[in-house]
């Protein structure tokens, strides 16, 4: 049974994963394609550690497609259902558990999503499911292979994702206060971050790129997940329902509210003393990102799909202690809003990734020169169009590069097109200098709307 749930799950994770790239899995690529003298330096204008884009490396030159591209992580995402399957194992004796949390995993629109995405998000969710594993298999007793084994485990987990750290942090408060008498493990889980030193130096500098953003771009901080009470309805919201939001909302908001409160009440009834580390698991790492969040916005609810498989795993354990028709009953209505999540995921354009393939497919045969708002062009578009003519018009966020304006009278003096693209504008030129100054040569003649990505303006020289 297990291995068909987990066919399922990926079957699943498989539906609509060649969507097109969006910003960041495309800068993902920009990133794992660099070369290694320079990847080091290319990593300091990131925000996150080296691990996913070294795996990614030498997967870009044998992928031929979006579906190829993004394999390795869906085959990351499905692996997880089997890795719960057995984890829960350790806290039921009953068959069905076990098979019940797996299903839950399969079939959740959140996962789904993420296991497709073309980031860290998936191999995150793995490594800590694998570490608490290890974890609660080593309480007692570990032998020198298996602290390899373990420390191999957080290591890889500490640089494929920062977040990663707040369930460290769960870790060491849940051994401490289990009262384990391993000290072994103990010590090697307190001491296991030691292994991000080497990378310090670069961790810093990105630290120093993300204090920028946040003062450069106002919207920034909202973006990553202040703390307010948005980003913490979405922390709920989204692992249970998935990614989407529909219209009409009042529907939208009655379904993912609905299924936050069946797991919320499914999470209830399974405290137990038991079932501690679970709890850990799940709840320490959002109290820390709370604290962290009155300095730097951490909510963003994407951030947190490795809380997900410890959620299911509670629902599952919740759901045995109830008789057999009401655990049937809930089951198949936890089943049934996830297949209606994924199907309207599916239907609707605005619930995909941006299709900036579209938009390259668009611009393909265009002769004119493209203006975007930013210091640099999007990743997306040089995955694309390599050979594209771009024009970023900000030397730096929010201010206008010195050959923008030189740039646009040379295009109007030679008579050739300018294809304005809105993306980002809201954040980088909310007052739209740059699109007066292009009025001011030429003449608006076309716009098109491109499914998450928005508009693209083109204009004509004035005569």
């Amino acid at each position: 049974m297990i291995w068909l749930i987990t066919t399922i799950g990926f079957i699943l994770r498989l539906i609509g994963s060649n969507q097109s790239l969006w910003l960041d899995e495309a800068a993902s690529v920009e990133i794992a394609k660099t070369p290694l003298p320079d990847f080091f330096v290319k990593m300091a204008t990131d925000f996150h550690p080296p691990f996913f884009y070294l795996l990614l490396k030498p997967w870009i030159f044998i992928a031929q497609c979006e579906m190829s591209l993004r394999l390795p992580f869906i085959l990351i995402g499905t692996a997880t259902i089997p890795a719960i399957y057995y984890l829960t194992r350790r806290f039921s004796s009953k068959n069905h558990t076990p098979l019940v949390a797996a299903l839950l995993l399969a079939v959740n629109p959140f996962h789904i999503y993420y296991s497709q995405e073309l980031r860290m998000y998936s191999l995150s969710a793995l490594l800590v499911t694998l570490s608490w594993y290890l974890i609660l298999r080593y309480k007692e007793k570990i032998t020198v292979k298996q602290s390899l084994l373990f420390i191999l485990v957080q290591t890889l987990g500490f640089y494929t994702f920062y977040g990663v750290l707040f369930n460290w942090v769960a870790q060491v408060i849940f051994l401490f206060l289990a009262k384990s008498k391993n000290k072994e493990l103990k010590s090697l889980v307190l001491v296991s971050p030691v292994v991000l030193l080497p990378w310090w130096p670069i961790l810093k500098i990105q630290l120093a790129n993300g204090g920028y953003l946040s003062s450069a771009l106002s919207g920034w901080n909202q973006l990553s997940g202040d703390l307010s009470l948005k980003s913490l309805s979405l922390l709920v919201l989204k692992p249970a329902f998935g990614r989407l939001s529909f219209s009409p909302k009042p529907l939208y908001f009655f379904l993912a509210s609905l299924t936050s409160l069946i797991y919320l009440y499914l999470v209830i009834k399974a405290w137990s003393q038991k079932h501690k580390p679970l709890f850990a698991w799940l709840t320490i790492p959002i109290i820390v990102a709370l604290i962290v969040s009155i300095k730097t916005p951490v909510l963003g609810y994407w951030r947190y799909l490795y809380l997900l498989p410890a959620l299911v795993i509670l629902a599952s354990l919740g759901l045995e202690k109830l008789a057999t028709k009401q655990k049937t009953i809930i089951t198949l209505i936890l089943v049934l809003l996830s297949a209606i999540s994924i199907v309207i995921t599916q239907l609707t354009p605005q619930n995909q990734r941006e299709n900036w393939r579209e938009l390259s497919k668009y611009l393909s045969d265009k002769q004119g020169l493209v203006v975007v708002n930013f210091p640099s062009v999007f990743s997306p578009l040089k995955y694309y169009l390599p050979d594209g003519k771009f024009l970023p018009a900000q030397e730096r966020l929010k201010v206008l590069s010195s050959n923008f304006l030189p740039a646009i009278a040379n295009s109007s003096f030679q008579g050739k097109d300018i294809y304005y693209l809105e993306y980002l504008s809201d954040l980088t030129d909310p007052k739209r200098t740059v699109l007066v100054l292009i009025n001011s040569y030429f003449n608006k003649a076309e716009e098109i709307s491109i499914p998450g990505v928005g508009k693209l303006i083109h204009f004509t020289p004035k005569l």
